[in-house]
């Protein structure tokens, strides 16, 4: 389920049931860091799929070029 093979159909339902699961898990900030640091391009990784993902990456070079806008999803 944390892996599905597509973002439609029946990969859905797992991608809401893995996204359940990690918003019940105490370590989802650090899971979540550790994917976008190492560039996981596959999985949902700290409730994020690869597309959430990306979009989070983007925010990062973002913060990287201007430190003043925090990323409250990491920071919590």
């Amino acid at each position: 389920m944390f892996f599905p093979i597509s973002d439609a159909g029946k990969s859905l339902e797992q991608i809401a049931k893995a996204k359940a699961i990690c918003a019940g898990c105490p370590v989802w900030r650090e899971c979540l860091a550790s994917a976008l640091r190492t560039q996981q391009v596959h999985g949902i990784w700290g409730g994020m799929t690869e597309e959430e993902r990306a979009i989070a990456r983007q925010r990062v070079i973002g913060e990287e070029r201007h430190p003043a806008a925090p990323l409250a999803f990491l920071r919590g």
